[in-house]
């Protein structure tokens, strides 16, 4: 059986590496990344973990090197997934699964391409976080258990697509925040592949209803990412 997979998402090392990871098993992919930026908040949100980030997963995943996704797959780039050129190039492909990852809200013009069949991974628990920086919300609230990966089918309300699969991230001693988005794309890329092969055996992807709304969160500012840092480190501190 073979399976055409349709990626949305935007041209980072965590995007590229993570579809590096599924090309291993399913050669029918086609990339279509988002290329705009996302909205801009009337406050600062860079914090230089960030850069320390980008620096590490480069080094972590392609030796150091730039890679972009157009380096690795078959790539068409768009300043939003909800322009109509965007739409009109994924209905070509026609894939039979629509994984999104890290694109900015998708409109319902670009859900009813495959409504039932267009998931979305998410960093974090949806029945408590949804939105922007899910993570470092979590950490700033003390909330720990939170630091999970979950796929969800796509819904018109942000975040609130009945769970297909999730996972906890193993959070190790000593464990610095700027490798924590390494981890949890990992997680991302096994949790995809698992969906992918339930649809491969099954011919549909099982899920369940959320059990409750999470609050919405935007970006995080820059002066609580600060506070994040050390609250993340005196947490992983303690890890055995």
């Amino acid at each position: 059986m073979s399976i055409k997979i349709g990626i949305l998402t935007t041209n980072t090392p965590h995007h590229t590496y993570f579809v590096k990871e599924i090309l291993k098993y399913y050669s029918d992919l086609r990339v279509f990344s988002e290329t705009g930026d996302i909205k801009s908040q009337p406050f600062k949100t860079f914090h230089p973990f960030e850069k320390k980030r980008r620096e590490y997963e480069t080094t972590k995943w392609f030796n150091g090197k730039k890679t972009n996704l157009d380096d690795i797959a078959n790539t068409k780039n768009f300043s939003s997934i909800n322009n109509n050129s965007a739409i009109q190039e994924i209905k070509k492909y026609n894939p039979d699964l629509i994984i999104v990852f890290g694109t900015g809200p998708l409109k319902p013009k670009v859900l009813e391409i495959n409504p039932y069949n267009i998931f979305n991974l998410h960093g974090g628990d949806p029945e408590r976080y949804r939105g922007l920086d899910t993570h470092l919300w979590a950490i700033y609230h003390n909330d720990f258990s939170a630091l999970l990966t979950t796929l969800h089918r796509m819904a018109p309300k942000l975040d609130t697509g009945e769970i297909v699969l999730q996972s906890s991230i193993p959070i190790k001693r000593n464990l610095p925040l700027h490798c924590l988005q390494s981890m949890n794309t990992i997680i991302c890329s096994k949790l995809t592949l698992s969906a992918i092969n339930m649809f491969h055996i099954h011919g549909e992807i099982f899920s369940r209803p959320q059990l409750k709304l999470g609050r919405y969160y935007s970006a995080m500012p820059s002066n609580l990412k600060t506070i994040c840092v050390k609250k993340f480190k005196n947490y992983s501190k303690n890890k055995k």
